[in-house]
């Protein structure tokens, strides 16, 4: 039992370790974030290859790489010299080897936004969507979240029943929303985000990710929650 008790917390710590480094390096950035700078676009030379997300590269869909905007965050881009725009998705990395460069386009992107005969272009970046979905196709903005309730990653209102393990704390909503999608993702469960106050400045909300929902404190304190518990608190 010893031996499988630190294999779990070995995992557990690796997989929170990875999670706050990627909410620590990546911009979490709320729909209306902007961002001036240069694009440029892929070579023919990468179509196929894999992305940094994993997916396969291709030259004909509507995608992008950013430095640090998260993987499916969507864009808005213009382009200043003519005023063109085309929205589209983050799900790679770059670009890198030239300073001042803040987006490199998909060949059907950079086309229809004029890009292609100077090669480099100055625009404005903004970001309009987040997880893939529009912030006017449904995506429940920050402002809508109420103080005392919760809601899951997506910003549905939950009832939360019983006793659960709160995971972390958060100052920013997108970063504990994340949060919450990463865990959901792999398998820990109902997760949940209450909106909170500190107990010095009622004015300040905080986002509390919490895990589970258990009937009695027995159930809740199984091997696994008490594992989180005591990495986290």
């Amino acid at each position: 039992m010893k031996h499988n008790t630190n294999s779990n917390k070995n995992k557990l710590l690796t997989f929170f370790t990875a999670i706050t480094i990627c909410i620590s390096i990546y911009c979490v950035a709320q729909v209306g974030y902007t961002q001036k700078g240069m694009a440029s676009y892929y070579h023919d030379k990468f179509h196929g290859r894999r992305t940094a997300c994993g997916e396969k590269f291709n030259q004909n869909s509507l995608t992008a790489a950013h430095r640090k905007l998260l993987f499916n965050t969507l864009v808005k881009v213009t382009n200043l010299n003519n005023d063109k725009s085309i929205v589209v998705r983050i799900n790679d990395r770059g670009p890198y080897k030239y300073e001042g460069r803040i987006i490199d386009l998909t060949l059907s992107a950079a086309k229809k936004i004029g890009v292609i005969k100077r090669g480099v272009v100055p625009v404005k970046i903004e970001v309009v969507g987040e997880d893939g979905v529009l912030s006017s196709q449904g995506m429940i903005l920050p402002g809508t979240f109420t103080k005392g309730k919760c809601y899951n990653f997506k910003g549905e209102e939950r009832t939360q029943t019983g006793y659960g393990v709160q995971l972390a704390t958060f100052k920013e909503l997108l970063n504990a929303r994340y949060f919450a999608n990463v865990v959901f993702r792999e398998g820990f469960g109902e997760v949940v985000i209450k909106i909170d106050s500190y107990k010095t400045d009622s004015t300040t909300a905080v986002y509390k990710v919490i895990a589970g929902e258990y009937s009695d404190k027995t159930t809740q304190k199984t091997l696994f929650y008490w594992i989180c518990c005591s990495l986290l608190i």
